[in-house]
């Protein structure tokens, strides 16, 4: 009896080993079939406005489709801990820093899937031959750029996760921003509440030459330093956060982080700053660590916050020096989470500003 049960059980094994090797196949050939196709839309595209004819919007529509059959088997596959999405324009200064980007956050760990928002076929191409994910329909606003609610609402319908995030397109990060993320999923009362975990970037300059190894980057950033502003470069959160009730604020617009997190607190969501644990480096070129400052409509979430009725007294209370829990290494180099006393300057009377009904 005790035979049949063992051999009963290497053969349950063998079929989910099965399964999962199956699956895998299904992604890798759906990938290059991804790649393939996206290859012969742009060679096929008469100018950058031309309309598509019937064989370019039949292969259109087989791409989709196979985009919908990767994604099934991701779903299959029991999903990830973290989906991180991102988005850019196709840039000759930026190009060589998202190369960097493409290859850091495929090695970041096997459990965060990172995720392109994007409808420039050229830009897609780049990624579909690496393990990304790609979504091109999202809310946007100001001229088409993405807004912050409609990615991390659209990645929460498309994947299965325990966490979804957003980080600008120049963040490459180090193995213990993962360490940092994965310590906070072990704690399961966190993730019954909306939650939201940020971290500060770390400015340092591009060289085109330099090779920027997972593994070096601790190292790299030693010769970096933290921007004088204290907003957060990335937003990570479970899908009890409420983005339906945030204005239509767009990515990579001055004015986004600090609102979200005055927002968050009023709201009573639990925040986390993972900044002493984890290396987020910001790759600089020579527009400057103000990247944003410069950007088309650069003022566009500054002048809909200000309609609404917000201002510098606001912004203040967005500081991640008014989050409450941080992440800090024990004296066995284990990372924990820690709470800090906050400054009176952080509970101004202004937060109560922040919870009202929907203000889109």
């Amino acid at each position: 009896m005790w035979k049949i049960r063992r051999y009963k059980l290497r053969f349950q094994r063998c079929d989910r080993l099965s399964k999962a090797q199956n699956l895998i196949k299904i992604t890798a050939v759906t990938s290059l079939l991804l790649f393939t196709l996206n290859n012969v839309i742009f060679w096929t595209r008469i100018g950058k406005d031309a309309k598509l004819g019937r064989p370019q919007l039949q292969i259109r529509a087989l791409l989709d489709s196979l985009l919908e059959t990767k994604l099934q088997a991701e779903k299959l596959a029991g999903g990830y801990g973290l989906h991180l999405a991102t988005t850019w324009t196709k840039t000759f200064q930026k190009d060589p820093v998202h190369k960097v980007v493409i290859e850091n956050w495929v090695n970041i760990s096997k459990q965060v899937k990172p995720v392109l928002v994007s409808q420039e076929g050229n830009i897609r191409m780049e990624v579909n031959s690496s393990d990304w994910s790609i979504i091109s329909e999202v809310e946007t606003e100001c001229d088409r750029i993405p807004t912050l609610r409609g990615v991390l609402k659209k990645i929460m319908s498309k994947f299965t996760s325990k966490l979804y995030g957003f980080s600008n397109s120049d963040l490459i990060f180090g193995k213990d921003f993962w360490t940092s993320v994965k310590m906070v999923l072990g704690h399961s009362s966190l993730l019954k509440k909306p939650i939201l975990i940020l971290g500060k970037r770390i400015n340092v300059k591009f060289n085109r030459s330099e090779t920027y190894h997972i593994h070096d980057i601790p190292t790299i950033a030693q010769r970096g330093s933290y921007p004088a502003e204290g907003s957060s470069d990335i937003f990570i959160t479970n899908k009890l956060f409420p983005w339906s009730n945030i204005p239509k604020i767009v990515v990579g617009r001055m004015g986004l982080g600090m609102w979200i997190v005055g927002y968050a607190r009023a709201q009573n969501v639990t925040l986390i700053d993972i900044t002493n644990t984890s290396t987020i480096l910001h790759l600089t070129t020579n527009i400057g660590i103000q990247e944003s400052g410069y950007a088309r409509n650069h003022s566009f979430n500054i002048d809909l916050l200000h309609k609404l009725g917000f201002g510098a007294a606001h912004f203040q209370l967005g500081s991640l020096d008014c989050v409450d829990r941080f992440t800090q290494y024990d004296t066995e180099g284990k990372v924990q989470i820690q709470k800090r006393k906050v400054e009176p300057v952080c509970y101004g009377g202004h937060l109560n500003d922040f919870i009202s009904s929907d203000k889109d």
